[in-house]
């Protein structure tokens, strides 16, 4: 069930140090540390709800959680619209920054994938020039042999005589 803020009856400081049997100084002190909880109206004065005297006469079961700031404010019907309106568009922004990253990364799936494919025809080019350059050294090696073998048999022809080689029609 809902309470409504004009349902709740709001003490001011006098009234809340009377009820609780409290000093000004008990009371700043715990106003300061968020021991009870508080609003602030649209004038700017404290108002201490009726119920913070029942907790602290333990009269309430709920006790004052520490990790959370219970100090409630009365605040203008414009400021929660322009909140709204705030969040409407942070979720807005959201929602495009989550497309953008959505289309960035498959930008970047789609540059791994190709710079893989550039990595893999530039390893096959680097082995088909390996290769060629083997292939040039091997025909470089068979050219030598081949001029050595000329030579050898320009050598042989000189020293065979003209008669062998009318015979054997060299």
């Amino acid at each position: 069930m809902r309470m409504r803020t004009d349902e709740i009856r709001l003490l001011s400081a006098s009234e809340f140090i009377q009820a609780v049997g409290w000093t000004e100084d008990q009371l700043k002190d715990s106003l300061q540390h968020g021991q009870v909880r508080f609003l602030v109206g649209a004038d700017g004065t404290q108002r201490i709800p009726e119920t913070e005297v029942k907790r602290l006469k333990g009269e309430l079961p709920v006790p004052l959680s520490k990790s959370l700031d219970m100090r409630l404010t009365v605040v203008p019907m414009e400021v929660h619209l322009e909140s709204i309106a705030l969040l409407r568009l942070e979720r807005k922004e959201r929602r495009q920054a989550q497309k953008r990253n959505r289309h960035l990364e498959q930008q970047l799936i789609t540059a791994q994938v190709q710079l893989s494919g550039a990595q893999k025809c530039l390893s096959e080019n680097a082995e088909s020039l390996r290769d060629r350059s083997q292939l040039q050294e091997e025909k470089g090696e068979l050219n030598e042999r081949v001029r050595q073998l000329e030579a050898r048999l320009a050598w042989l022809e000189r020293k065979v005589p003209g008669w062998v080689r009318r015979l054997f029609g060299a």
